[in-house]
């Protein structure tokens, strides 16, 4: 049963973010971010990536301060190699305090530094402080580092590796840090360019402040990483703040082309930075395309993680890219590390150790000795020897240094040592000095007098002596006596020292006779050994000698058989070009493309032909010789052509580009708008732009070496609104129905238009006008209703009578005048038949019977239909 994959941690720590995942089989099942600010939210990421496992992560990190320098051609031919390098840039103007940590690579793959070849390289530099404190954040957090890499190049690798795989794009990557930042100019070849910017999170952290009118800047930190704060409106104002400064500091890159934005040290929920600011300084933002981007690094992603642009470069860490874009931070003088795959950094026995900052204690010196005398006074009697003690404690030593990370003060306090007994003689007396008791205290242990003097005994008070002289005679006796037992007991001694002496000097003599054999015996002994020890030397060096005889003879041998197999073995020779992708021929053969490697060309010269449409053709000699590898470097080749960048207004406009003065000639390029074309050789050419409805539009343009051109065409359009009384009219155009009113028509060409509007019930109208180019036509249509009374300026033709039969008024009427009125409708009834002029209820009834038998001829309009007329007849009665 197969073991279960192997899940190996990544982190990104910036400044201010954390970024972590966690990859299984190349699949990607764990991707979060936090602003490291946001102590819980940190917890929860580092405990979700864990999920309660014992883990070790590869880490990119960005120190606190650094300083970046891309190399210049020269630069790079005399400086290379990484010890090189670092040598350099230390004595660049980086403002840094010793000692320093480095960090570099290759601009075009990020690849170690070669020691030979001219490919321009990247180096980055911090001090150990900075590092030491990045570090720090991890340790504080239980992370072990089997790795530490550089979270900047980490994110530059991520935006190079997606630009050379669109195989186009110029990406500025906008490095944070609190005052001075650092901003790269990344394309498909790699880093070109790292220049510097005054705006950094001290300057964002103000904008914020100002634009939200806020009273400390700590304020507008906390709220510009607050996910849940909302700055559509804010953002604006925040870009316009920063933007010039950011503007001044590119403004040598932007004319090789459109320049688009990436930042780092901010999170996916910020992004409106990014957005609003290169907005505010004309430039684009960097969007690519992640799932290109994830297959290209042979990760998968769990269907429920979101991956950003500002994510890819935790994900970089997590990229099978062998050696691209991963370089590990050192210090002068460390071996070069050897770059492994990402996937098997995780298994590294040991993290990887970071220097720290180390005290060096003052040297310790021996305490001087005390000497303490004996305390006895000296008297005119028989002497006390005065003994000398010798202390040999040494006196505490205090290394006052402060150790790595606020350690206190070390104390060093040698044990006391004890000095051995002594025992002096002086005068008769012997005087023992002993060790020192255990309060310290030092003094005589014992005292032994071989005479003394005796005192006389005191005469009891109210006696007399019975005899003076008998005491004088006694007393003086006494003194014989005493002085006489001195003299006897002061000779004695003195033979029993002379004895004791007499016997120490016998001892002393047979002791050294004794000692004088001893070293005569080992003389012989010693004298023995060397003999044989000088034996066995000769004998080994003989055998020496003839080993190193026959092995040196063995070298020659295979030496000369080495020479003559290195002369007639296969060389490699490598070939890279810039750009990649161009065809190399070996002496004539069949060509190539680049990067090439050949491992089997025979030793000598060959002649490289190195040829790109478009670009100048190379021709390079190469020295094979056997076994050993030939790298002609980065060859840059010379374009030749220029480009074109054809765009329109509106987008997604046909074009077509022929030579200029062959009309009829074949088309070279075609497609719609926007387009982009980099290998346009130069001269002069003819774009022409169709769109449907319009007419063409035409321009001639002059591509240069290396230049860049635009080719565009406007197509200016205008706008229509129509609208009716009453509305929701049908409205037609040429009898095709196209919508009701209120109507508005975007994207009509300039011309002239006309248009029906209709509405059951009422009278149909027409409404026209001339539509003009980024202006609007109004058009407004007033409909009549049908049951209307016209009005004598409505009518063009007056309704015609077609039957008029006579009135029937027979009887007698007097003299009178009447007047009918009736209204002529669209069919020629009439209608609202009304008399006037007569009192006479039975007159006016006969004219109405009589009127309403007649029949007209209906009135027309000016537009030629029919309408509703009144028409008013007087009739005139004559009694005769």
């Amino acid at each position: 049963m197969p073991s279960a994959p192997e899940k190996q941690y990544y982190l990104e720590l910036t400044r201010q973010t954390l970024r972590a995942a966690r990859v299984s089989a190349n699949k990607v099942e764990f991707l979060r971010e936090c602003a490291l600010e946001q102590k819980p939210l940190v917890e929860e990421v580092l405990g979700g990536l864990a999920a309660g496992a014992a883990w070790r992560a590869v880490t990119a990190v960005t120190p606190a301060s650094a300083f970046w320098h891309v190399s210049s051609s020269d630069e790079a031919n005399k400086h290379r190699g990484g010890e090189a390098v670092r040598q350099f840039v230390s004595g660049l103007p980086h403002g840094l305090a010793a000692p320093l940590e480095f960090v570099h690579c290759q601009v075009e793959d990020g690849a170690a530094l070669a020691t030979k070849g001219s490919t321009r390289w990247i180096a980055g530099v911090t001090s150990a402080d900075a590092l030491l404190d990045a570090a720090a954040a991890l340790k504080e957090r239980g992370i072990e580092s089997t790795r530490l890499e550089s979270a900047t190049l980490g994110r530059v690798g991520a935006v190079a590796s997606g630009l050379r795989w669109a195989g186009r794009g110029r990406t500025l990557v906008w490095d944070l840090a609190a005052e001075r930042s650092h901003l790269f100019l990344i394309t498909s070849r790699g880093v070109d360019a790292v220049v510097t910017c005054p705006v950094g999170f001290e300057a964002i952290f103000a904008a914020v402040q100002a634009a939200l009118g806020l009273k400390f800047k700590g304020a507008a930190a906390r709220l510009f990483y607050n996910e849940t704060y909302d700055f559509t409106e804010a953002g604006p104002k925040v870009a316009a703040e920063i933007a010039p400064a950011l503007k001044a500091s590119v403004s040598g890159l932007l004319s090789g082309g459109p320049l688009e934005l990436t930042c780092t040290g901010t999170l996916s929920y910020q992004s409106w930075l990014v957005r609003e600011t290169a907005a505010a300084a004309g430039l684009g933002v960097w969007q690519p395309d992640v799932a290109a981007w994830l297959k290209s690094a042979s990760l998968q992603i769990e269907p429920a993680l979101t991956v950003s642009a500002e994510s890819l470069g935790v994900l970089h860490l997590a990229s099978h890219q062998g050696r691209e874009w991963h370089p590990a931070w050192m210090r002068a003088g460390a071996a070069e590390p050897k770059v492994a795959a990402a996937a098997e950094a995780v298994t590294v026995a040991q993290p990887v150790a970071l220097a720290e900052k180390t005290v060096v204690a003052p040297k310790q010196q021996a305490a001087p000795a005390v000497v303490v005398k004996s305390a006895v006074p000296a008297k005119a009697e028989p002497a006390l020897a005065t003994a000398a003690v010798t202390r040999t404690d040494p006196a505490p030593v205090a290394l006052n240094g402060s150790g790595p990370r606020g350690r206190g003060p070390v104390d060093l306090q040698p044990p006391p040592t004890r000095s051995s007994k002594a025992e002096v003689k002086a005068g008769g007396a012997v005087v023992k000095a002993g060790p020192t008791n255990g309060g310290g205290g030092r003094g005589v242990s014992s005292v032994n007098v071989s005479a003394a003097m005796a005192a006389p005994a005191p005469i009891p008070a109210g006696k007399k002596p019975r005899s003076y002289g008998m005491f004088v005679g006694v007393g003086a006796a006494l003194v014989a006596a005493v002085v006489a037992g001195k003299f006897y007991l002061d000779a004695q001694e003195s033979k029993r020292l002379a004895e004791l002496e007499k016997a120490q000097a016998a001892l002393l003599a047979q002791s050294a006779h004794t000692r004088t054999q001893e070293i005569e015996q080992r003389a012989k002994e010693e004298a023995a050994r060397i003999l044989r020890e000088a034996e066995a030397a000769r004998e080994a060096a003989v055998a020496l000698a003839r080993k190193q005889a026959a092995e040196q003879t063995r070298q020659q041998i295979t030496a000369e058989i080495e020479a003559e197999r290195i002369a007639n073995s296969p060389g490699i020779l490598i070939v890279t070009t810039s750009p990649s992708g161009a065809q190399v021929s070996i002496d004539g053969g069949a060509p190539q493309l680049t990067p090439l490697s050949l491992d089997d060309l025979k030793p000598g010269l060959h002649s490289v032909e190195i040829s790109m449409p478009g670009y100048a053709t190379v021709t390079r000699t190469a020295d094979i010789k056997g076994t050993q590898t030939t790298d002609l470097g980065l060859i840059a080749l010379d374009r030749l052509t220029g480009t074109v960048v054809v765009a329109s207004t509106p987008e997604g406009v046909e074009f077509t580009m022929r030579k200029a003065g062959e009309l009829f000639g074949g088309v070279e390029r075609s497609g719609r708008t926007p387009a982009r074309f980099d290998d346009v050789m130069p001269g002069d050419y003819l774009f022409t732009f169709t769109r449907p409805g319009w007419e063409p539009r035409s321009e001639t343009i002059t591509v240069t070496k290396q230049g860049s051109v635009q080719a565009s065409a406007e197509f200016k359009s205008g706008a229509i609104s129509i609208t009716s009384t009453p509305s929701g009219a049908t409205v037609r155009q040429n009898g095709v129905a196209i919508g009701k009113t209120p109507l508005t028509l975007a994207e009509i060409r300039p011309q002239e238009v006309s248009y029906e509007l209709s509405l059951e019930g009422w009278d149909p109208v027409r409404v026209s006008g001339v539509v003009v180019a980024g202006e609007q036509l109004k058009l407004e249509g007033r409909l009549l209703s049908v049951d209307r009374i016209a009005t004598s300026s409505e009518i063009a033709a007056a309704p015609q009578a077609i039957e008029t039969p006579s009135l029937d008024l027979a009887g007698s009427f007097t003299n009178d005048k009447v007047t009918v009125s009736f209204v002529v409708t669209r069919d020629g009834s009439l209608k609202e038949i009304t008399v006037s002029g007569t009192n006479d209820r039975s007159l006016a009834r006969r004219c109405i019977d009589a009127v309403s038998r007649w029949k007209f001829k209906p009135a027309v309009g000016h537009d030629g239909r029919p309408i509703n007329v009144r028409v008013s007849v007087p009739i005139i009665f004559n009694s005769n």
